[in-house]
């Protein structure tokens, strides 16, 4: 296996294990590692102090370490295992799937081991085990395997501290294309927010509205009352009752009460687990009540449980599904006394205005401030609103607000609901990010993202590509929008409305670019390089493609003070690699991308082609029709591919207005003819790619007669062509499934066999309580196909189809509609060819699963929901 094949997927083979310098945590004893693995048993993953050799395997290591083993005892238990020795062997837990890969996460954190499920880390908990003397030396992970082979793929290392912006794994983690740590790209996705919690005001005198005076020496120590009300049961009474005179308490027990009440966990010697006890009784925090007595009653039957002089933890139990750590999940709120205070509005201290809808909220300062860095700085840094009651916030969405307020005492988003809301969303998103909440950001993000289809992607795109905290999801758009580029072009014309660097981003992958070792480290940022490349001095030097590159080079260059002689071809090659075509864009011609870059740069009210804009530029000009992106196309149209467009069309370009007015088309459109018809000798490295096809380009199958030997599953039959053709059904190319249980009738190779069969069909079923008949034909988990055109024939009945729909899928559950037929007469005869165009946008959405699906009975009266059909094909751009 290939070192890039080997990122991609990994397979280890029985007793031995994986490592790799990636796997690593960033800081000893604490780390995520989340992946995905398929097996029949025995997943099993080794965090070691240092990393093993190939050979290696657990069941022989002396060294300390942990071991994880999901699926042990023939797929039937969960094991953890701490320096050879099992501490856990549990039944039934976080078993294997053989069928299919499974998402998995391993935590390590000072000897809390957490295991979960799913593809999201640090969520769906299906056990912990807690290390009594912990190993907080490991540091690598091992992928390791006992008596069979185990798949791993997309493997990740994760810091704790990225638990709060881990939507990275969320979005097409199945694609990434190595095991990589993401930490220093998760840094900077933090988009700046900083880190807040309650605990930032514990005993602090901001914001501060009671003090207790405790012991003898009546040491006053500040408090906040909601917080104090909303964990237990505080007398706040006249005439004092911003006053609590605690003389019979120690300082240290009521600094355990609040830190417990305001970080979730404390601290005590056991001498003092008694007092606090009494303390916590006698204003009812009750989890910290019980948890004292547990602890005392655990010594009294083991004194040696607890080593003299050491501190005893406290930790409050969340017995809740963590959706933040700030409040109110991981704290002992009251959720009863919460709500309580909400409604009545106690302890309320700033009136909230918005402009255009006068008062809208009462609120409580230590709850915005502890989500919300702009409030803290608000009421405590010496504003006017920090001696102020009221508040007027401008321009600020009424409704976005209200549920930001809601989020900030509630700690979660009502998913189902907020999915409904639409433009609520994105006003509810920018308003987290205006005012720094991340965990709000954080939800809002993972809402849109599982909502996200190529329909809304540009949408989404004007929205998030101008809030640098939304980095994940403007590269996730785009990614999306590259994959899709003919249909997000095609069925609507909403992308004219991106900015440039964000179409400029779709077509191509500018990343920062260093200069050769002996010229300086210094980054050119693509913004810098476009506005250079733009600029009509660099246009004016240039004459053909190799003379743009050079100049627009030799001027980044020159701007960044590197050297001051011509750049070399090392360097040439280097910086030219800023041209570069997204790695993800998918089109079915050059053509569309001209068209769809033409359309943009015109701000197009409708769409068409770039034959339709030659034609306006007959009766105009590029500076009237294009304005202010004229040169943004000029940049943009070096990245169509015009060798690879047929010769007919780019002769017939050649002569357009295009060519003439705009003189880098047709210097291109003219290299393009030289290398079609005469080839070029000396292309250059930095120009190869406009020489090749796209790694992510689609084969045409096109429909060219009934029966013909172009389609898709003929194609696949001839392995892609590279052999004969043999049935593909057996040789598990393409799977063929149908609505009734395989039968010597109801045949899957047969539907594939181009031999002509008297009695093939498939049986009615139930399906959403409505009765249908169907043929499904599964293309490969590596392959797609956007279906313009398909065929089948009728077999010996006279059960012949009048309403059905041929519809695609992605994964088998969820269909599209591609062409729906309703008494639609075409068959009407025994052995019976008929083929159909589809049209539309949606002949332009990939798809892996497709089916006939039959919707309305047939002209039988004995067989009318049998589906007979004894050839089926499919025609299109596949990939």
């Amino acid at each position: 296996m290939d070192s890039k094949e080997q990122k991609k997927f990994l397979t280890v083979a029985p007793f031995e294990c994986a490592w790799h310098k990636e796997l690593r945590f960033r800081e000893a004893g604490r780390g995520c590692v989340a992946f995905e693995a398929f097996a029949h048993n025995d997943v099993t993953v080794v965090f070691r102090e240092h990393a093993g050799s190939k050979n290696y395997h657990y069941k022989t290591d002396n060294s300390p370490h942990y071991t994880v083993i999901i699926g042990s005892h023939r797929n039937r238990r969960l094991k953890i295992e701490a320096d050879g020795k099992t501490v856990v062997d549990e039944a039934g837990i976080g078993l294997c799937c053989s069928s299919e890969f499974q998402s998995y996460w391993i935590s390590v954190y000072d000897g809390l081991i957490s295991i979960g499920k799913g593809q999201y880390p640090f969520q769906n908990v299906i056990f912990q085990w807690l290390d009594s003397n912990p190993n907080c030396s490991v540091q690598y992970v091992g992928l390791c395997s006992w008596d069979k082979h185990v798949g791993y793929r997309n493997v990740n290392v994760l810091s704790f501290k990225q638990n709060h912006n881990l939507l990275r794994e969320h979005v097409n983690h199945h694609e990434r294309e190595c095991l990589e740590d993401d930490d220093d790209d998760m840094e900077d996705e933090r988009g700046g927010y900083e880190e807040c919690g309650l605990g930032n005001f514990l005993e602090g005198w901001d914001l501060s509205d009671i003090f207790f005076v405790v012991g003898t020496e009546e040491k006053v120590v500040p408090a906040h009352k909601f917080i104090l009300a909303s964990s237990g049961n505080f007398s706040f009474s006249p005439p004092n009752e911003g006053v609590v005179h605690l003389p019979g308490v120690n300082y240290p027990i009521l600094h355990a009460l609040l830190q417990y009440i305001y970080t979730g966990q404390t601290q005590v010697l056991e001498a003092q687990l008694s007092p606090l006890r009494d303390l916590s009784l006698q204003f009812e925090v009750m989890s910290l009540f019980k948890q004292c007595e547990e602890i005392m009653n655990r010594f009294k039957l083991n004194k040696k449980l607890f080593d003299l002089g050491k501190r005893v933890e406290i930790s409050h139990p969340s017995s809740r599904s963590q959706h933040c750590t700030i409040f109110p999940n991981e704290l002992p709120i009251n959720v009863q006394r919460l709500n309580q205070l909400l409604l009545t509005r106690k302890y309320c201290d700033v009136d909230i205005y918005l402009d255009g809808h006068g008062l809208v909220a009462q609120a409580h300062k230590i709850v915005l401030s502890l989500w919300s860095a702009p409030f803290t700085k608000m009421f405590t840094n010496g504003m006017h609103e920090s001696n102020s009651s009221q508040i007027c916030l401008r321009d600020v969405s009424y409704e976005a607000f209200t549920c930001m307020v809601q989020f900030m005492y509630r700690g979660e988003l009502d998913v189902e609901n907020m999915k409904e809301m639409g433009s609520l969303l994105f006003q509810l998103l920018m308003l987290a990010d205006q005012f720094g909440i991340s965990a709000l950001h954080q939800e809002c993000l993972k809402i849109i993202l599982e909502c996200l289809s190529e329909d809304s992607v540009c949408s989404v795109l004007q929205v998030v590509s101008s809030i640098p905290s939304c980095k994940l999801l403007d590269e996730t758009c785009k990614r999306i929008f590259s994959r899709h580029f003919d249909y997000c072009t095609t069925a609507s014309i909403d992308f004219i409305l991106l900015d440039e660097t964000t179409f400029s981003d779709i077509l191509q992958a500018l990343p920062d670019t260093e200069t050769c070792t002996g010229f300086g480290q210094n980054r050119i940022s693509s913004r810098k390089f476009r506005s250079h490349y733009a600029s009509s001095a660099v246009l004016s030097k240039a004459t053909n493609f190799n003379s743009i590159v050079e100049c627009a080079i030799h001027v980044c260059l020159v701007d960044f003070q590197e050297i001051a002689a011509p750049p070399n071809e090392r360097i040439i090659k280097s910086l030219s690699d800023l041209l570069v075509q997204h790695p993800d864009l998918t089109v079915t011609s050059e053509e569309r991308i001209l068209d769809a870059i033409l359309l943009w740069g015109m701000h197009a009210e409708s769409l068409f082609g770039w034959e339709a804009v030659e034609s306006q530029l007959r009766l105009s000009t590029p500076d009237l029709l294009f304005g202010e992106r004229l040169h943004s196309i000029t940049i943009m149209i070096l990245l169509v591919r015009f060798p690879l467009m047929p010769l007919t069309l780019l002769k017939k370009m050649e002569k357009s207005s295009l060519s003439y007015q705009i003189p880098i088309i047709g210097q291109l459109v003219r290299e393009a003819i030289q290398y079609a018809e005469c080839g070029i000798s000396n292309p250059g490295n930095y120009q190869d790619a406009r020489f090749q096809h796209r790694k992510s380009s689609c084969k045409e199958l096109q429909y060219l007669c009934d029966g013909d030997t172009n389609g898709v599953i003929y194609y696949a039959g001839t392995s892609y062509g590279e052999h004969q053709w043999f049935n593909p059904v057996l040789a598990k190319k393409v799977t063929v499934t149908a609505s009734s249980p395989a039968s010597r009738y109801t045949d899957p190779k047969a539907l594939v066999s181009r031999a002509y069969q008297a009695t093939s069909y498939a049986g009615p079923r139930i399906e959403d309580g409505k009765q249908c008949a169907w043929w499904m034909v599964d293309v490969g988990k590596d392959h797609q196909l956007m279906c313009n055109y398909y065929t089948f024939r009728q077999d010996g009945s006279n059960a012949f189809p009048r309403t059905w729909a041929l519809q695609g899928s992605c994964n088998g559950r969820n269909w599209t509609d591609l062409r729906v037929h309703e008494n639609d007469p075409t068959i009407c005869k025994p052995g019976q060819f008929a083929s159909w165009s589809i049209h539309g946008p949606t002949a332009l959405l990939p798809f892996r699963f497709f089916r006939v699906i039959l919707t309305g009975p047939t002209t039988s009266d004995s067989i009318p929901w049998n589906l007979c059909i004894c050839f089926f094909e499919l025609y299109g751009f596949f990939h």
